[in-house]
């Protein structure tokens, strides 16, 4: 069967440039002058040094590839520790070859092995994802497929990486493009949610007994829905439900008794232009959850500030229009600073860039590019992959068949020497953590390895209990807005 790129791959604006001109530093433009002293030449030298200081505070390695012989057209990226090992694994998706694969991390340095297949029968892989499907204490692989309308699963047989034969969730869909897990009705256990077009499906499916036993399929909506994500939006501890659809709109569903019985369609924007990619992070730091979104005709990154923690959304704040076909966009602390900045993959111009978040209250500053030498940038995903304690970057890309990360080589912070010295044990906990600190703790953070917020308190013993296994950060401040971060593991 020829198979035939999806219509968001070739969609490109009118007017869009054939030939983008460089850009170059203009170092011709100086004043002559016969009285330039010695001190004012050391004066700029200084400058000049500072200046680079800062530039480069925050810096990447050039691009390390995973992979990119085994791969016919990468689709989507992400990482999670697949054998158990403590280190983070990287997981594929690939179109042409109906590939679902992962790269073991074999030193816990960013050193990848050989690839390693899930299956080939995934026809059209568009996505993947992992989580722990049946509870068995290790992570599970889902994905989706387009050419023959499939969300499936895979297990981790061994906890190490051995995955059993593919078990199909439904077929009861018209080219899915994303599949994702949460725990929907709050028993516990991973539920499994898909967005599909054309049919413009978003729908999930309740994990019966805990195991990867799946009941049928329940509809949130068909409102020509191009990708789903879940987060507590309004902030009563359950999973709500964001979307993205081609009728040029940011929605979400409120899951109104907390078991996966949602609300209609409430509206976050209208201002987009074929958004692909939807997210959701606590971008101003008051403890809720604001929305970002990638949208491809119109070149932009924009966030969108809840406003009472409820639901209520302001209005559309663009953090960047410098991207040629935005396609995918992520949220995480790159630079350790403790807010959350922003990553983004744009296709046309093959760009994987990020924002500082420069003030904690979601004010972004200029892009700065991580690499351009990505042909299609499609995917891009944020995680430790060298152990080293920093957010690395993650990206997939369509038409060189790549897999690759750029190790972030920059320091924490700036104000590295404001950090507070806080001891929090143990650091491979079950269920409680402790924290030990010699100035007094006004809030403590935890998030996940991926950035999201998952606990805010001030007690220094913390129930993490609920948490599912992985990394988390943990972010100690004290009253004079001092702060430190460290890793944990929940086993």
């Amino acid at each position: 069967m020829v198979k035939h790129l999806d219509f968001a791959t070739f969609t490109s604006k009118s007017n869009r440039l054939l030939i983008k001109t460089a850009v170059t530093l203009d170092v011709a433009n100086r004043k002559k002058t016969n009285k330039t002293s010695i001190h004012m030449k050391k004066v700029l030298f200084i400058q000049l040094f500072i200046t680079s200081l800062f530039i480069n505070a925050q810096s990447f390695s050039p691009q390390k590839i995973i992979n990119q012989i085994d791969i016919d057209r990468a689709e989507s990226v992400y990482a999670v520790d697949i054998d158990g090992d403590g280190d983070m694994d990287v997981l594929s998706a690939s179109f042409y070859d109906d590939k679902i694969a992962w790269y073991e991390n074999t030193d816990g340095n960013g050193t990848f092995g050989n690839q390693q297949v899930i299956t080939v029968d995934a026809d059209g892989a568009r996505s993947v994802y992992a989580t722990d499907i049946d509870g068995d204490g290790d992570m599970d692989v889902l994905s989706a497929s387009l050419y023959d309308n499939k969300i499936a699963w895979y297990e981790n047989i061994d906890g190490n990486g051995t995955f059993g034969s593919q078990q199909v969730i439904t077929t009861d869909v018209n080219y899915p493009r994303f599949v994702y897990a949460t725990d929907i009705d709050s028993d516990g256990d991973m539920d499994v949610l898909f967005a599909s077009f054309p049919d413009g499906k978003i729908a999930w499916y309740e994990n019966t007994d805990g195991n990867g036993t799946f009941g049928s399929q329940q509809v949130i909506d068909t409102g020509y829905n191009l990708f789903v994500y879940a987060a507590d939006i309004d902030g009563d501890g359950d999973m709500d439900i964001l979307s993205s659809s081609d009728h040029y709109n940011i929605t979400w569903y409120e899951n109104i008794d907390g078991i996966g019985t949602f609300g209609s369609e409430q509206i976050i924007t209208t201002d987009v232009e074929q958004p692909l990619y939807v997210y959701a992070a606590d971008i101003d730091g008051d403890g809720d959850m604001d929305v970002l979104s990638a949208s491809l005709d119109d070149d932009k990154i924009a966030w969108y500030e809840n406003t009472d923690g409820n639901g209520i959304f302001g209005s559309q704040q663009v953090i960047t229009t410098n991207t040629d076909g935005a396609i995918s966009v992520f949220a995480t602390d790159i630079d350790g600073d403790g807010d959350m900045d922003v990553l983004s993959a744009s296709e046309y111009d093959n760009k994987i860039a990020w924002y500082e978040n420069t003030d904690g209250n979601g004010t972004f500053g200029n892009q700065q590019v991580i690499t351009t030498n990505t042909d299609g940038a499609k995917s891009v995903f944020a995680s430790d992959i060298d152990g080293d304690g920093d957010m690395d970057v993650l990206s997939a890309s369509l038409f060189d068949d790549k897999i690759a990360w750029y190790e972030n080589l920059g320091t924490l912070s700036i104000n590295e020497n404001t950090l507070l010295n806080f001891t929090v044990y143990p650091t491979v906990a079950e269920n409680t953590l402790f924290i030990k600190s010699k100035k007094e703790i006004t809030k403590i953070e935890i998030y996940s390895e991926i950035g999201q917020l998952m606990k805010v308190t001030m007690e220094n013993q913390i129930d993490i209990s609920n948490l599912t296994q992985g990394l988390y950060l943990v972010k100690v401040e004290d009253d004079s807005g001092n702060f430190g971060v460290k890793k944990v593991v929940k086993n």
